[in-house]
């Protein structure tokens, strides 16, 4: 009996010693678990304005990637470096809040960082401006010649999505030189402003005399003939050579090779003053025509007033294009 009650003592003491060494080891693999390995690098290249830990050092163990995120200092300007002491990095962590005391921490005592770059050429600056001019000039770029003083020099900027954005002189017309304010972007923040200069010159078709024509006399097509020019050598607006004539006379005279301008054409007189003219009236389904006397010179939409000789009274009406007045 005495052995038995021995032998049972003994199982008992080697099964509790079983679960103390599986505890242990349980324990033992958190513990291993729960350790953070920090290892800083020599020199590392970062993006800025901020250091996060990981770029700076390698890490191991639970949460390595919220650590990484950590940011632990500000970035040296773009292209330039700075030396951060890792046992400042982890003074600044246990004043965040964050326990180092189980961090097991490797690599160098000083991290030589530099911050990474990209440089904007002149000839990046004059191709994005020449777009910008291509798409909102008021002419077509094939009839156009543009050309683009940007910067002496180059700018640089952070490393990320790069953008231009431009603004004219507010009286610019994209006709001869204007000067242009540009603004570089990164991840959508602006980071440097300069200035470029674009000189424009269009070529347009216009109209040319091929014969002298008398102040009043009426226009056509047929006295001009069609010849592309710069039109920044025109001090006037031009007349398309798409424009009717028709309806149009000359302001004054025109000479032979002169370009036809928005100066030199008037609408034409259809109706003198004193003249006898056809008058138009609606009266209810019928049009009655009646002649007055005009006592004003008018050109087709021109209001003038006319009398009627027979009732000696005065009334207005609109000059048609055939030279009827018609009284709405």
């Amino acid at each position: 009996m005495r052995s038995s009650v021995t032998h049972m003592g003994r199982c008992m003491h080697v099964a509790m010693l079983l679960v103390a060494l599986q505890t242990a080891a349980q324990t033992a693999e958190q513990n291993a678990a729960q350790t953070v390995t920090i290892t800083f690098h020599e020199e590392a290249y970062v993006k800025g304005p901020k250091v996060t830990l990981g770029e700076i050092a390698d890490i191991a163990g639970d949460n390595a990637g919220a650590l990484s995120g950590i940011e632990v200092d500000s970035a040296a300007a773009p292209r330039n470096s700075r030396r951060i002491d890792s046992r400042m990095v982890l003074a600044r962590m246990r004043a965040a809040g964050i326990e180092t005391s189980a961090f097991e921490v490797k690599g160098a005592k000083l991290i030589r960082t530099t911050t990474l770059h990209r440089e904007v050429s002149p000839e990046e600056m004059a191709d994005s401006l020449r777009a910008y001019v291509d798409k909102n000039m008021p002419w077509d770029p094939l009839d156009s010649e543009v050309s683009i003083a940007p910067p002496a020099q180059g700018i640089v900027v952070p490393e990320g999505e790069l953008e231009f954005r431009w603004r004219p002189s507010q009286d610019y017309r994209y006709l001869g030189t204007g000067s242009f304010r540009g603004s570089v972007l990164v991840n959508g923040d602006i980071k440097k402003t300069f200035l470029c200069s674009a000189t424009v010159e269009a070529f347009g078709e216009v109209l040319i005399a091929v014969a002298d024509i008398p102040r009043n006399a009426p226009l056509s097509l047929r006295y001009f003939r069609s010849e592309k020019r710069a039109l920044s050598a025109l001090r006037n607006a031009v007349v398309s050579p798409d424009t009717d004539l028709s309806g149009y006379a000359a302001a004054k005279t025109i000479r032979t090779g002169e370009v036809l301008s928005q100066r030199n054409v008037t609408p034409r007189v259809l109706v003198k003053r004193r003249q006898m003219v056809m008058v138009e009236t609606q009266v209810g389904a019928l049009k009655v025509h009646t002649q007055v006397r005009a006592d004003a010179d008018g050109a087709e939409g021109d209001i003038i007033s006319c009398t009627n000789l027979t009732s000696n009274k005065r009334f207005q009406g609109v000059v048609r294009r055939d030279g009827v007045v018609v009284v709405p």
